[in-house]
């Protein structure tokens, strides 16, 4: 699974050299006050060398503020600055601050460096502001203006630290408890460490020191057992508000469970990983999402038992929440999808009319299409119910496949509905049955047997928004049924019958579309396609007949029929036109084997004929490319046969595969050239670089429109081939065309022919394309 991260929000490259600052400001303070004042020693009593000792510890366990830019950590170490006479020589604040540099730096490492230096820069100011004060209410008025005033440094100087520029959003978005307990604990701290002094500061004996120093001891413990409070308050907060909020988001669970982690285990880094972490992080086992590994900052406290079963806690609202989701989303698609066919249902089908309640408004017509299967009840009684069901399932899915602006449901049945706001005329209407038309009768294998389902079909149009659409619903039904009693029912073929006439004389025939240069027109190769028209079902899918052809093992036998059959082809536009031509066939991976005849074959055509042949391989059906499939390349090589990689992009995109052979072409699929987004816009000219930084001849096919043939000219893709150069032609129709013209025109003016049709000349056409003329 790939790696998520939440990290402590910071800005490293900023902090650092911020920080770095900071360190320079906090020794030119220390060395100016040395210069004005000298340094010495400072007269020792047991409340000062007792503070100073404890420094480290209160700088280890300092409390926490959480702010929108992250984790503020304060220690009460300026506290004991009370414990020498503030209108003193500051030789004690000197030394003070040598401890605070060094233990930040030792507990904290290069992170404590900034912290340490704020701390030095806020005992300063603090020092600085007290000595001016002293009323009535001495030692409080002191401690009080001293507290703010390093309150406000240490502030100031972390949002500067952290690149903050909204000052009030911030400052809104610190935790009020957190500020509160902090700043009273210095107030209380600092009070205390005045009152010892004023007590014990000028006694030296053992008794004085021994009272200061359990004072401070107890001080110390309850700084210690006050920040373990914090810490699981905060844990406890953080788990009140990740229940209060279950279930969890279905998509937001995973970074609901980083946030959460990052509060609750004042967290530097938490992180979704395939992998445990090391010792000294802390890693749970979310089920299906991996480990959870935190971890803190350098000289932070150790992980506890209760952060443990705080993270395990989490860890399982996570899994119970994304279990929720799961079930939430299976429930809601078996209350929406009809199991079979895959398709919606009729109920909730009627619920998504309602959204097109702003087309209506807008003037849009809305087209009904309602359709039922003919003589299905036949299918069932000559088939079984089992492999009628397998049609349907095949009809369904095959449906789920028209374009995203219509709409299609399982009315019950085999009785099907369809909704479209694109019909705006008789002609598009017509468009709109002839694709649900195509889409339902186009032959399906179940079994042994060749079925195609015929549909009766009813259409009808609201205009105005007044009108109901359950009226215009209705009337389609009704011109359905009137449809039906003149239509015939399913027919049937076996598979073996369809095979022994596709090896027949004339069982198919080829066509072949042209590959142009984008820049001038010049033939590069062209693409022999099959062509199978039955005479039980009429024009049958290429796809179709291959898979067919597979399923009976005679893919290689049909393979060597179109190689034959175009080989002379080509060979005579290479005559005519004066130079080589490329016959480029379509193969199966799994042809690809050296004990495969076709290998044969292919170069005794090859050599026959003196025609170069290019074997595209589709990328959607590519495996491991071996140590054997490598040496039959390169006899394959030698002999004028090439090998090229067809759909890329349509697949998983396997990247590894382009340095496995220097291939002759890759061809990107038509679905990255076609008109989209721009965010498709992008990966199409990032796999284009890719491409041609690797060397690799590009062809674009699915060419269809004179946008998409300025892009590829723009991106600088070298050859194309689709509809708008030329619909694939016949033998005789490619002689003809490049003995009038060796070039095909390119034009991108409007000219082109109509790109209904696929690019390899399988889908429909409704008109036919122009001959390719001479530029």
């Amino acid at each position: 699974m790939p790696e998520k991260t939440r990290t402590a929000p910071q800005r490293r490259g900023v902090r650092s050299s911020f920080d770095r600052f900071l360190l320079l400001l906090a020794l030119n303070a220390l060395l100016l006050t040395i210069v004005l004042h000298g340094w010495a020693l400072p007269e020792w009593t047991p409340i000062g060398a007792i503070a100073l000792a404890i420094v480290p510890v209160l700088i280890r366990f300092g409390m926490a503020i959480e702010t929108p830019a992250g984790t503020l950590r304060v220690s009460y170490a300026p506290a004991l600055l009370f414990a020498y006479p503030i209108s003193g020589p500051p030789t004690y604040f000197l030394l003070w601050s040598l401890v605070v540099l060094t233990s930040c730096a030792t507990f904290f490492g290069r992170r404590g460096v900034g912290r340490g230096s704020a701390e030095v820069l806020g005992g300063l100011a603090m020092l600085l502001a007290a000595q001016h004060v002293e009323t009535a209410l001495w030692p409080v008025d002191q401690v009080l203006v001293a507290n703010t005033v390093f309150a406000a440094v240490i502030v100031a100087l972390e949002m500067l630290r952290v690149g903050t520029v909204d000052l009030r959003g911030t400052l809104l978005g610190v935790r009020g408890g957190d500020v509160s307990a902090v700043f009273g604990v210095f107030v209380l701290a600092s009070t205390m460490v005045v009152l010892l002094r004023q007590a014990y500061g000028d006694s030296s004996g053992v008794t004085a020191a021994s009272t200061a120093g359990a004072s401070l001891l107890l001080f110390v413990m309850a700084q210690i057992l006050l920040t373990r409070l914090q810490a699981q308050a905060r844990g406890v907060g953080v788990l009140s508000t990740a229940a209060a909020a279950m279930p969890w988001p279905a998509d937001q669970v995973e970074q609901m469970l980083l946030d959460y982690a990052d509060g609750a285990g004042r967290a530097v880094r938490v992180e979704l990983s395939d992998a445990p972490g090391a010792p000294h992080q802390m890693t749970v086992a979310v089920p299906a999402l991996g480990y959870l590994v935190v971890t803190r900052s350098r000289g932070d406290h150790p992980f506890t038992k209760a952060d443990r079963r705080l993270i395990v806690a989490l860890a399982r609202m996570a899994d119970a929440s994304r279990t929720h989701g799961q079930q939430e989303q299976q429930l809601r698609h078996q209350a929406t999808t009809d199991e079979l066919t895959g398709l919606k249902t009729f109920a909730h089908f009627r619920t998504r009319l309602d959204a097109l309640a702003p087309e209506r408004a807008a003037g849009r017509p809305v087209t009904f299409v309602f359709a039922d299967l003919d003589g299905f009840k036949q299918l069932n009684s000559s088939l079984g119910h089992l492999e009628a069901d397998r049609v349907l399932a095949g009809v369904g899915q095959r449906l789920r496949q028209l374009p995203a602006d219509i709409q299609c449901c399982r009315f019950g049945g085999d009785e099907f509905v369809f909704v479209s706001t694109s019909a705006g005329d008789e002609l598009a209407v017509q468009s709109l049955v002839g694709r649900i038309r195509t889409a339902i009768e186009q032959p399906l294998a179940v079994g042994e047997q060749l079925v195609q389902v015929c549909a009766s079909l009813g259409v009808a149009t609201s205009r105005r928004a007044e009108e109901s659409l359950d009226t215009a619903l209705r009337q389609a039904e009704l011109r359905m049924r009137t449809a039906k009693r003149d239509r015939t029912g399913p027919r049937t073929k076996a598979r073996a019958d369809l095979m022994r006439d596709l090896l027949g004389p004339d069982g198919f025939t080829v066509v072949y579309q042209p590959v142009v240069s984008v820049q001038t027109g010049d033939l590069y190769a062209v693409e022999a396609l099959l062509r199978v028209a039955d005479k039980t079902f009429g024009q049958l899918s290429p796809l179709l007949v291959v898979d067919s052809a597979l399923r009976d093992d005679l893919l290689d036998q049909l393979t060597e029929a179109i190689l034959r059959r175009a080989a002379p082809v080509v060979a005579q536009a290479s005559t005519t036109i004066g130079g080589p031509v490329a016959l480029t066939l379509n193969l199966e991976f799994g042809q690809l084997r050296e004990d495969n005849p076709l290998m044969g074959a292919l170069i005794e055509v090859a050599r026959e004929h003196d025609v170069r042949i290019v074997l595209e391989l589709s990328e959607r059906a590519f495996s491991g490319w071996t140590a054997e499939h490598a040496a039959l390349a390169n006899r394959l090589h030698a002999a004028g046969v090439s090998l090229a990689i067809d759909d890329f992009g349509a697949g998983y995109a396997t990247f590894a595969l382009l340095n496995q052979w220097p291939w002759e072409m890759v061809k990107i699929d038509r679905t990255l050239v076609a008109d989209h987004a721009p965010a498709d816009r992008r990966l199409l000219t990032h796999v284009t670089s890719l491409l041609d930084d690797l060397g690799l001849p590009v062809v674009a096919e699915g060419i269809e429109t004179g946008e998409q043939m300025r892009l590829v000219d723009h991106l600088g893709v070298a050859w194309a081939q689709g509809w708008w150069i030329s619909a694939p032609l016949t033998a005789e129709a490619l002689l003809a065309a490049i003995e009038a013209a060796p070039r095909f025109s390119i034009a991108v003016d409007g000219s082109g022919p109509d790109p209904d049709g696929d690019s390899d000349g399988e889908g429909p056409a409704r008109r036919t394309p122009t001959v390719p003329a001479s530029t």
